[in-house]
């Protein structure tokens, strides 16, 4: 009987520390986890400033282009009416003389 008890406060006590033990890897591998997914949220934002970053460098690009394209044509007809006015004004001058 003194050996019952004994063996009972012993598996007792056996349990305890398997218990204390599966509760300290749980919170171990919980612990990795978070650690973990702070990594991935991380690395997340990084790549997605990076490609914000190359995203507005290519539109800043794509809109100069587009900006110093519509001046050009601008340019050029602006220019073409200045001509045209110019040579049939000059056409009439040489008409009249």
């Amino acid at each position: 009987e003194k050996m019952t008890a004994e063996a009972a406060v012993r598996l007792d006590a056996l349990k305890a520390e398997a218990l204390k033990n599966a509760e300290e890897e749980a919170a171990a591998i919980i612990e990795r986890a978070r650690e973990q997914a702070r990594g991935i949220l991380s690395e997340a934002r990084e790549q997605t400033d990076a490609e914000r970053a190359r995203l507005e460098k290519y539109f800043k690009t794509e809109v100069t282009s587009l900006a110093v394209d519509i001046a050009a044509k601008l340019l050029e007809r602006e220019v073409r009416e200045k001509d045209n006015a110019r040579l049939v004004d000059e056409a009439l001058s040489q008409w009249k003389s």
